[in-house]
């Protein structure tokens, strides 16, 4: 009745929640649950950019980032349904403190909140630039960044990289025990493109074991409008009343 019987990020009112006998108690349907970067995969699977893939894993990047595992075409969910949570590797020791309890958490620096921290402490660093000192404190504009970035705004850049670099470090780590054919990026975050993929890959690259250096990509979403996770979870439910 639970995907995740501990989730990281919603306190602590969901811990043991069953939805699914819940919702069930209400309506005699099929009911399955899921968190929405295992349906995307199966969205990506089934529709989009992992058509042809049997191991991949999509990254959701969003207000945090979450992550659905392919392996040999099946979704990875773990003894307890909570694989996937890349989100909370740590990234740096003694980092940036995490909701989940940790810090350093990937999930810091690569997400909208991840983005907004950065934000704060380039305003800390560079006091006098313009364009930093226009961002708001709280809920940067992922498209305001992107345009100055492509105008040359030489913190924009700066930023990116950064962010980049760290999704990177994050990349190689999970490549390193799964070794998938591909990432693929799902969510708001992700519209930044190569923007922010580029320095991911160039950092993948180089933290990556000798012999998968050159052999996974990064890819964007296949399926349009962010679509990925509705269709994944329609499919779950297809599949359940077929079989």
């Amino acid at each position: 009745g639970m995907i995740n019987p501990n989730p990281p990020n919603l306190g602590t009112y969901w811990d043991s929640l069953d939805l699914v006998n819940t919702i069930k108690d209400y309506r005699d349907l099929p009911v399955i649950v899921t968190n929405d970067a295992n349906a995307a995969a199966i969205g990506e699977m089934y529709f989009g950019a992992a058509k042809r893939i049997r191991d991949f894993v999509v990254i959701t990047l969003g207000t945090g980032l979450g992550s659905g595992i392919v392996v040999n075409g099946n979704v990875l969910y773990g003894h307890d349904g909570s694989a996937g949570e890349l989100g909370h590797i740590v990234i740096e020791n003694n980092g940036r403190m995490c909701e989940c309890g940790k810090s350093g958490c990937l999930e810091m620096y690569v997400s909208s909140k991840g983005l907004d921290l950065t934000v704060k402490e380039f305003k800390a660093r560079y006091p006098d630039d313009t364009f930093l000192y226009n961002l708001p404190d709280k809920k940067v504009d992922g498209k305001e960044m992107d345009d100055a970035f492509d105008r040359g705004e030489e913190r924009a850049r700066e930023i990116y990289n950064y962010i980049g670099g760290i999704l990177g470090i994050g990349l190689a780590q999970a490549a390193t025990i799964l070794s998938p054919e591909a990432f693929i990026f799902y969510g708001g975050i992700s519209n930044a493109g190569d923007r922010l993929l580029k320095p991911a890959l160039a950092s993948m690259n180089e933290n990556l074991l000798s012999q998968q250096k050159g052999k996974i990509t990064l890819k964007l979403s296949g399926v349009p409008d962010g679509e990925a996770g509705i269709l994944g979870a329609t499919s779950l439910i297809w599949d359940n009343v077929r079989d």
